[in-house]
């Protein structure tokens, strides 16, 4: 299978460990009951519920999920840590089964995390006995305690030096389970498979190598299969019937000397999922030996194009330098970096998007490239946002892909206009009145009400399906905790993130997940590796199900007319991803501008703008001011 085509390095996660006596059972021998599975095999695509049945093929359960009484192993365990590009031996993987599979009795139970730093609190864990709905949340959590400086007045002086030895024994076990969830992949060899994979096989690759990815930057370990290409195109084709938009989903890697691309289109035609287990164990291989994958009008389609990954990450670097310089908006010097990027990624699979009827596209990229603003690439006559709605997802399987109308749900509109040691904002209060104006319904807390408590305590009273934060964040080089978002009160780095999410629940199986969590004055370090995994991994950091968010600083006033766009447009499209294309192009075409002092929207409505804006008229069609903004996560 896929799985051993990439055995990764590394430690393995406690939860491999043998539950019975801490005694790995002999080589060769399966811990249950003693046979193994022909060599050769492949598990079945994904797990079923309890009580038998597959789970419905349109939703997509977020990697992470265990259902009660087993569930997924992680997908990163490597029993015998063999280098990348060997395969295991038939005796390093006693069962055959996917790497990391182990007994039944040993997986951990629904809602354990192995994310560093966390502290479970006193609430009892979800009922064991009650089967998880694929499609909600991302991660298995336990709900914990915040931070100190959250919730706790400083100490006496006295107690000061228990807390330090408190504070040291933390940072000890962040450490250590970090490391443990840490997987190293030779990237060199792992080109040299992917080149020589079928599209089936390279697919799952590149599924596998984002989980590692994301994991491997947020210090927290994933659960579960990575779904194979027919069940994503099944699931496209689901989601097309839903929505009435249809997607595609491309693959970007950046190997040695070429940019390879798989796409994945919706396709509605019985798969090897409809079988039973035993029939897909046995004809699995057989299937994709018969499969033509990489004709035009097969629903998997392979494109090479010969591009040295320095010269490609070298264009990408001018490209977003020149279209996020704020003095350079007069100029259209970005023009020839965006036309070559779109001939190298984009043009070599346009006709398969065009005679597919494509809609939307869905972009998962390789190391260097999440932080390219797609929807600004030009073909020399069209920016790509004027054909297609454009998103980003870290992998199909660490999204939640299921669909909801959520219109008519709340909004929490949080932000800060004045800020100590940052630029001020002084559009945001204008921002987070016109957030929850009518149609829209929900609560705004501006400036001393934008605590890191507040926003714990209105998120437990009650479900809000969309949070909008109008406040800096930023997403930095090097370790993941020097990225953050600032609240009003203090900094809330990304490892405080993930602990604030376990509190709230927001991963659960029985919790309504956020649906839409919005950043409108966001940064990242364009380039740096770690920056962008924060950037293309805060949906699954944060455990909601899609984030929209700025890759550079864009003007407060560009902000303001682009937010306002999207949500009146979001009122009236049942799409993320459609409603965030509109505001892009009804910026692009000059209808959202401001004149006399007023954001002009493209429905003629104005928004009155602070006094603090100089009167006088400002053009906001330049990608500087609509491109930044990304969606990231689910796209309907």
């Amino acid at each position: 299978p896929a799985w051993e085509k990439i055995p990764m390095t590394g430690e393995n996660p406690p939860v491999g460990e043998n539950p019975d006596d801490g005694e790995n059972p002999p080589v060769g021998e399966n811990p249950d009951d003693g046979e193994n599975p022909p060599v050769g095999e492949n598990p079945p695509v994904g797990n079923n519920p309890p009580g038998g049945g597959n789970p419905p093929v349109g939703n997509n359960p977020p990697v992470g999920n265990n259902p009660p009484g087993g569930g997924n192993p992680p997908v990163i365990d490597n029993p015998d840590n063999s280098p990348i590009g060997e395969t295991p031996g038939d005796t390093d993987n006693p069962d055959n089964s996917p790497i990391g599979e182990k007994p039944d009795d040993g997986n951990p139970t629904p809602g354990d995390s192995d994310r560093p730093g966390t502290i479970p609190d006193d609430k009892p864990s979800a009922d064991n006995d009650t089967p998880k709905e694929p499609g909600t949340g991302t991660v298995g959590k336990n709900p914990e305690q915040p931070t100190r400086e959250q919730t706790e007045p400083k100490k006496p002086d006295e107690q000061r030096e228990e807390t330090e030895e408190e504070k040291k024994e933390e940072a000890t076990e962040k450490t250590t389970q970090t490391e443990e969830a840490t997987v190293e992949v030779d990237r060199t060899a792992y080109d040299g498979q992917l080149q020589d994979a079928s599209p089936v096989e390279a697919i799952q690759m590149q599924e596998e190598f984002q989980a590692v990815e994301v994991q491997n930057y947020l210090g927290m370990n994933f659960y579960g299969d990575t779904p194979p290409p027919e069940e994503i195109s099944v699931s496209l084709a689901d989601l097309s019937q839903i929505t009435g938009k249809k997607s595609a989903l491309i693959y970007v890697s950046a190997v040695d000397g070429e940019i390879i691309t798989f796409t994945v289109f919706p396709n509605s035609a019985p798969v090897a999922s409809e079988r039973n287990d035993d029939e897909r164990h046995s004809n699995a291989k057989n299937d994709r030996q018969k499969q033509n994958l990489t004709q035009p009008n097969s629903f998997t389609v392979l494109n090479r194009v010969a591009v040295p990954r320095e010269q490609l990450l070298t264009t990408v670097k001018k490209f977003q330098e020149e279209i996020s310089d704020e003095f350079k908006i007069g100029d259209k010097d970005y023009l020839q970096y965006s036309q070559q990027l779109y001939q190298w990624i984009v043009a070599p699979i346009e006709a398969q998007l065009k005679a597919n009827d494509i809609d939307i596209v869905v972009f998962t990229m390789d190391t260097g490239l999440r932080s390219l603003p797609i929807a600004a690439l030009h073909d020399g006559k069209q920016f790509l946002v004027e054909k297609y709605a454009v998103s980003m997802i870290p992998s199909f399987g660490l999204t939640d892909i299921s669909y909801v109308d959520i219109r008519n749900k709340p909004i929490l509109a949080m932000g800060a206009s004045q800020f100590k040691e940052q630029v001020a904002l002084p559009a945001v209060p204008v921002e987070l009145q016109t957030v929850i104006a009518n149609p829209r319904r929900g609560e705004r807390f501006l400036n001393e009400a934008f605590t890191i408590n507040n926003f714990r305590i209105q998120n437990e009273r009650e479900d809000f399906a969309v949070i909008h934060l109008g406040t800096h964040a930023e997403f930095m080089a090097g370790d993941r905790d020097k990225s953050y978002i600032q609240f009003s009160d203090s900094r809330l780095s990304m490892s405080q993130l993930l602990q604030l999410s376990d509190q709230l629940g927001w991963s659960e199986a029985n919790s309504s997940p956020v649906e839409l969590l919005v950043l409108s004055a966001c940064q990242t370090a364009l380039g740096d590796r770690n920056a962008e995994l924060g950037f293309a991994g805060l949906a699954v950091a944060a455990g909601v199900k899609s984030v929209l968010a700025s890759l550079w600083n864009v003007s407060d006033l560009g902000t303001l007319g682009l937010m306002s766009q999207f949500y009146q447009d979001f009122s009236e499209s049942s799409n993320k991803s459609e409603a965030l294309r509109q505001a892009q192009l009804a910026m692009l075409k000059g209808q959202v501008r401001v004149e006399n002092g007023k954001i002009i929207l493209a429905s003629g409505e104005s928004i009155p703008l602070p006094p603090e804006f100089p009167k006088g008229n400002l053009d906001l069609s330049h990608p500087y001011y609509w491109a930044a903004f990304t969606l990231v996560g689910n796209w309907n």
